[in-house]
C-alpha cells in the first residue's frame, strides 16, 4: 500500500464499515442519502466517470478524482477486486480524506 495519509483515511473508513464499494452498492446508499464523498480511482473507466459525475451532481455528494489506482484502492480497503469507485459514508472521515488528499496533491505540484 501507498505510504501517503490519505489512503490510510481510506482503509480506516473500510475497516470501521463507513464505505460502500463498487457502483452498485454506491448508487444504493446515495439515494437512502447514506454518503458524504465519492472516491474515483485515477484508472476508472469512463462510464463509471460518467456515473460518479451524475450521482455527485443529483445526490449533492462531493466527488474527488483521486490518484489513486483501482488496485490501491482495493489494496487498502482489503477487497480482491479492483474498486474504481468509493462512497465514504462517515462525514468526519470523509472530509479528512478529502483535505488530507488536496493537501498532498498540492505539495506533488
Amino acid at each position: 500500500m501507498t505510504n501517503r495519509k490519505s489512503i490510510r483515511y481510506l482503509s480506516l473508513a473500510a475497516k470501521a464499515g463507513h464505505i460502500s464499494l463498487g457502483m452498485k452498492e454506491v448508487l444504493q446508499e446515495s439515494r437512502k442519502n447514506n454518503g458524504y464523498l465519492v472516491v474515483l480511482a485515477a484508472d476508472a473507466g469512463e462510464n463509471t466517470k460518467r456515473k460518479a459525475r451524475s450521482l455527485s451532481a443529483n445526490n449533492n455528494i462531493k466527488l474527488v478524482q483521486s490518484d489513486y489506482t483501482k488496485e490501491e484502492i482495493s489494496d487498502a480497503v482489503g477487497h480482491g477486486r479492483d474498486m474504481s469507485i468509493v462512497l465514504f459514508k462517515n462525514k468526519d472521515l470523509a472530509e479528512a480524506f478529502s483535505q488530507t488528499h488536496a493537501k498532498e496533491w498540492e505539495e506533488r505540484k
